[in-house]
């Protein structure tokens, strides 16, 4: 039976799941519990909202992606980061 490409093999999934159990414990070391606490900024599913977006926003993400489009990744960047600071991730959502 043939791997899809780019699954882990058993030995690769085991080295990898054993240095995501040494980060949470160096994690809970410091006092952070990586099931509960979150960068701020975090929103869960990669900055898709749960709900429709605001007239603003959709007008931001449109704003970028014409940004984008015209090359101004100067300005791009920066639009795309006040997004981010409000939990949305542009490039999920475009």
């Amino acid at each position: 039976m043939a791997r899809e490409s780019g699954a882990l093999g058993p030995a690769a999934y085991a080295a990898m799941s054993w240095h995501f159990s040494v980060l949470r414990e160096q994690l809970r070391a410091r006092g952070i519990e990586p099931g509960d606490d979150r960068p701020p900024g975090y929103v869960k599913g990669g900055g898709i909202p749960s709900g429709p977006l605001s007239p603003r926003t959709e007008s931001q993400l449109d704003y970028w992606v014409e940004l984008k489009r015209a090359r101004d990744f100067e300005m791009a960047d920066k639009v795309r980061e006040e997004l981010r600071k409000r939990g949305i991730e542009p490039g999920n959502l475009r």
